[in-house]
């Protein structure tokens, strides 16, 4: 598997994130009734496990580097789709803060 050292990606919004759970896990369910205020819980997203899961998704699609470390307890205590898109979203600020006051960039 390449190595994401070289991936540069422009910003990522919350709705893009949303965008992408929802086609991940509408999956287990009919596409129009998933949306930002559907409950994870609903669409069976109730383990860590299962949160994890999903990190992996948007990491993948993303770049673990544009969306930064995840915080645990915002993770955890998001329970609906767009709660969860919002914890990511605010991870890619905070990269992105934490990148500006260091002067590092990501190698491209």
């Amino acid at each position: 598997m390449p190595a994401e050292t070289h991936q540069q990606r422009d910003d990522v919004t919350a709705v893009e994130i949303v965008d992408l759970l929802v086609a991940v896990l509408a999956s287990s369910t009919d596409l129009a009734d998933v949306g930002s205020d559907t409950p994870l819980a609903d669409l069976g997203i109730d383990s860590d496990l299962a949160l994890f899961d999903l990190c992996d998704v948007v990491a993948e699609e993303y770049g673990e580097r544009t969306l930064g470390e995840i915080d645990l307890d915002e993770l955890w205590s998001a329970r609906t789709i767009g709660a969860l898109a919002a914890v990511f979203a605010r991870l890619r600020d905070r990269a992105e803060r934490d990148e500006q006051s260091t002067g590092l960039e990501d190698p491209a």
